[in-house]
């Protein structure tokens, strides 16, 4: 129906949706009236919405020849499909792409330079979205159109492939609330225009790096490499994406750090001092975008904690070479130990970053 020119309400998990072909003209601009558009008004200024966040990765790497974010990516991997909405900005050139790909016309799903979209969850609107046959899918909220029933819809979209409401909720209860909005700015960041269905903290907790040292005992490498981190973290320039340095033990727990490791940590400007030691946990392996431990051994000894975090782990020293254990020895061994870790952690960030 959607798919030869209908209009389909259906339900998402925020509020209803109206639902049109964009690549439809008499379609959009049938929605246009019945949202109280005039002919002189710029374009429906609906929200492109898509059944899955692949697509979208997508339409942005041909708008913008290859050139996404990693703030970006990790919006679209990470919450969508979801209760968000997306105003990515582009350029004319990168918005001409996008409408081309789309095969839609300009102010359609876009307005003041940013393509507006939406991936929902609710199954029904991904079906929806999916009976388009291939076509891109505009739509506005269902509120939109409270000026009329559902018998001038049918007489509007009579020749246009129909109207139909879905009534049922498919099981899936709506916040009825409107979705969060992020905008994603043209120079790469993420910012929250308007907070709604999902909360703000949740929108940053979904979106931060968290990064998992681990070693044997976690009172001297690992705990020396996330001081590490963290300091060289601090002195960048702020990125998109905060990171959450952590680490912890394959064994033991509750000590403090190795007097060796406070006095070398010290000279670095780093106070270890209120470090306490803790155990590897399943939950702590879960959280983590990356795991970097010190040694194979340790690397087994991860899995084997919490087998989910296999493919996550990966040995700190990029070159695969272990860090070896320098507990027991002197300062010196202490030293060379830091410095070994700050050259590898600061690749590795590089790495991350890319």
């Amino acid at each position: 129906m959607i798919g030869a020119g209908g209009l389909a309400i259906v339900p998402t998990e925020t509020v209803p949706g109206a639902l049109v072909r964009a690549d439809l003209p008499e379609s959009v601009r049938a929605l246009e009236l019945a949202v109280g558009l005039a002919p002189s008004d710029r374009g429906l200024g609906g929200t492109l919405h898509l059944s899955g966040s692949r697509e979208l990765e997508e339409i942005l790497q041909a708008a913008r020849e290859g050139g996404v974010s990693t703030a970006h990516t990790r919006v679209i991997r990470r919450l969508l499909p979801g209760p968000v909405r997306l105003l990515i900005e582009l350029d004319t050139g990168e918005l001409t792409r996008a409408r081309a790909r789309l095969g839609v016309g300009q102010g359609v799903v876009d307005t003041n330079g940013a393509l507006s979209v939406r991936v929902p969850r609710h199954p029904l609107a991904q079906a929806t979205i999916q009976m388009a046959g291939g076509g891109a899918v505009a739509g506005v909220a269902a509120a939109a159109l409270r000026t009329m029933t559902d018998e001038g819809m049918r007489g509007a979209w009579a020749g246009r492939g129909g109207f139909v409401r879905v009534m049922s909720d498919g099981g899936v209860r709506a916040l009825g609330v409107a979705s969060t909005t992020l905008v994603l700015t043209r120079a790469g960041g993420v910012r929250i225009a308007a907070e709604g269905a999902l909360p703000a903290r949740e929108v940053w907790g979904a979106l931060e790096r968290r990064v998992l040292f681990v070693c044997t005992g976690n009172t001297c490498r690992s705990p020396m490499a996330e001081a590490i981190a963290k300091r060289i973290i601090s002195e960048s320039a702020p990125g998109p994406v905060r990171t959450v340095v952590e680490s912890a033990g394959t064994s033991g727990g509750g000590g403090g750090a190795t007097r060796e490791a406070l006095e070398v940590m010290a000279a670095r400007g780093v106070d270890l001092s209120g470090h306490v030691s803790r155990s590897l946990t399943r939950e702590m392996a879960d959280r983590a975008e990356v795991i970097f431990v010190m040694t194979r051994r340790h690397a087994s000894a991860v899995e084997s904690i919490a087998p989910g975090s296999k493919g996550r782990v990966k040995v700190l020293d990029p070159e695969g070479r272990d860090v070896e254990d320098p507990i027991g020895q002197s300062g010196a061994e202490y030293e060379r130990v830091a410095s070994a870790l700050e050259r590898m952690i600061r690749a590795r960030i590089e790495e991350m970053d890319r």
